[in-house]
């Protein structure tokens, strides 16, 4: 990676964070989001009574791959789903979303694609909307 003057290489988890999400306010908010919502603590259903999930609406492709992109590299299970993709891959997006004990913790789902499937009120009670959707 090409790096300006004075830039340097992180040398922990927590400045590969912090670098990734420099500037960036939406991938900030999902981040606050998973901590707010317990996501990345071990399921406890007595407590939260959900699956302590987070479900991200996108209308930007390239936005889309880039949260998942940086949820992955901060090693928080993340996956795309979008109308491109066939029914036995969306099949298994929303299983693995539905699943308590998956290690699935983030669905960022494009605006053109239904939720027809997932159990929204207990695997994805929080749900963080990162554009403005738009018709085309």
């Amino acid at each position: 990676m090409t790096r300006g003057p004075g830039e340097s290489n992180a040398s922990s988890a927590s400045e590969l964070a912090q670098a990734l999400v420099k500037r960036g306010p939406s991938i900030r908010l999902v981040l606050r989001e998973i901590l707010d919502g317990k996501g990345l603590e071990a399921l406890d259903w007595d407590r939260y009574k959900r699956h302590q999930k987070l479900m991200i609406r996108e209308q930007t492709p390239t936005s889309a791959w880039m949260l998942r992109a940086v949820l992955r590299c901060l090693k928080i299970d993340a996956w795309v789903m979008h109308s491109g993709l066939f029914n036995k891959a969306r099949d298994d997006i929303v299983r693995l979303a539905n699943k308590p004990r998956s290690t699935f913790k983030c669905l960022v789902m494009m605006f053109d694609m239904g939720g027809t499937g997932l159990v929204i009120h207990h695997a994805n009670d929080r749900v963080v909307i990162t554009s403005i959707a738009r018709s085309r």
